[in-house]
């Protein structure tokens, strides 16, 4: 961002905005290393952890990231709905577990929302019937063929409370591959203030935004899924190199949309499973990258009140430069290219208008190869990644 992100202090402060950031790029870190890389005591860390997810400022999730599940596209919907139905639709669409990231924009007349579609529903699926409905008045339905992927996905949440660079190498030693396979340990055991922390040594999985049309990090593209190598099945170990997300575990995705930072103990209990199995099987989808790790975050609370989806024409031979340059900027919580006549849209975050006026005619200006730019704010935001939205605030998530 250009400016300090106002917020009132009793929301979320400096250190707040600072952990916040530090789950972005790292959302199971455990809370020994965030309290360490932050200077603080791991008590501290967990307690305001925990209130931020009490009071729904924020939640880590997991799921399946669709870029590497087997026949799973994802597709960005833009929908204009008759005169005052748009927030029954909006409800209907958030309670399915198909679906993310959706908003009522552009003055109640129109609706975003992502959905991910796999092969065997496209002619049966929520493409097929939605068009159909009464109160819908036109659909255009666009395939997100890749995410870009920059600073702009960690660095939304924060502008002079960020971690630097010293910071975040101290955060991300390690890696998702460094998760626990067999044996969970002394590391298995819940963090403090009952935070659920979880036995990885580093990151488990990608940094993502929490402020999308297609979602922050959580729209991929219908790109390169693994191979089928989870020799043992969902309760097995596998191949980490090929482990993909199968019927099997979906107890255990259940259960990391709820909490992604659930210790393997809580994740046994909910699923059923051992300990052990849980963690075999967490280690190999999280290798594999058929899991990815995120933060919804509630953008209201942290003080952005203008939100924008912004659909951006260019030609073809501009896309990839153009993309990876606006996935940079901390404006855009995440960036993508689409299929239709406006192969990029990304997500705006700011303060205020003056602010979203100024981000578009100087920073998205200062790139000629754009051609056109189709704001459509944002009026009402129902539902992120997992999590419900109400008045601004995080709800339970939709398993």
């Amino acid at each position: 961002m250009s400016g300090p992100v106002v917020a009132n202090s009793a929301v979320a402060d400096h250190l707040d905005r600072q952990i916040l950031h530090a789950l972005q790029l790292a959302p199971r870190v455990p809370f020994a290393r965030l309290a360490a890389v932050l200077g603080v005591s791991e008590q501290t860390a967990a307690r305001r952890y925990q209130r931020m997810r009490g009071e729904g400022i924020v939640r880590v999730f997991g799921e399946a990231d669709a870029e590497r599940t087997p026949g799973v596209t994802s597709w960005i919907l833009r929908i204009a709905v008759r005169p005052g139905t748009a927030g029954a639709l909006a409800d209907a669409l958030a309670r399915r577990t198909d679906t993310s990231w959706i908003t009522v924009d552009a003055g109640g007349a129109q609706l975003t929302c992502n959905v991910r579609i796999a092969d065997e529903q496209r002619d049966a699926g929520l493409l097929h019937h939605l068009p159909r409905a009464t109160n819908v008045l036109s659909l255009s339905a666009h395939q997100v063929l890749h995410r870009f992927v920059g600073r702009g996905e960690a660095d939304w949440v924060v502008s002079e409370s960020q971690l630097d660079l010293d910071q975040r190498r101290e955060l991300l030693l390690g890696s998702p591959e460094s998760m626990p396979a067999a044996d969970p340990g002394p590391a298995d055991a819940d963090g403090p203030a009952g935070a659920g922390s979880p036995g990885s040594a580093g990151s488990a999985g990608s940094a993502g935004g929490a402020g999308g049309a297609g979602g922050a990090g959580s729209a991929g593209g219908a790109g390169g899924a693994g191979s089928t190598g989870s020799a043992g099945g969902p309760g097995g170990a596998g191949d980490a190199g090929g482990a993909v997300v199968e019927a099997g575990d979906r107890p255990l995705l259940a259960a990391l949309a709820v909490d992604g930072r659930a210790s393997y103990a809580a994740l046994a209990q909910a699923t059923g499973w051992t300990q052990r199995r849980v963690a075999h099987r967490l280690s190999a989808l999280t290798a594999s990258g058929a899991i990815r790790f995120d933060i919804d975050a509630s953008v209201t609370r942290l003080g952005f009140r203008n939100v924008a989806h912004l659909w951006l024409t260019v030609a073809p031979a501009d896309l990839a430069a153009v993309g990876s340059r606006l996935a940079n900027h901390r404006q855009l919580a995440w960036a993508a290219a689409v299929t239709g006549s406006a192969a990029l849209v990304a997500n705006a975050l700011c303060r205020d208008a003056a602010e979203l006026y100024r981000y578009l005619t100087t920073e998205v200006a200062a790139i000629p190869e754009i051609r056109t730019c189709d704001t459509v704010p944002m009026l009402t935001r129902v539902k992120q990644a997992v999590s419900l939205v109400d008045n601004g605030v995080l709800r339970g998530p939709v398993t």
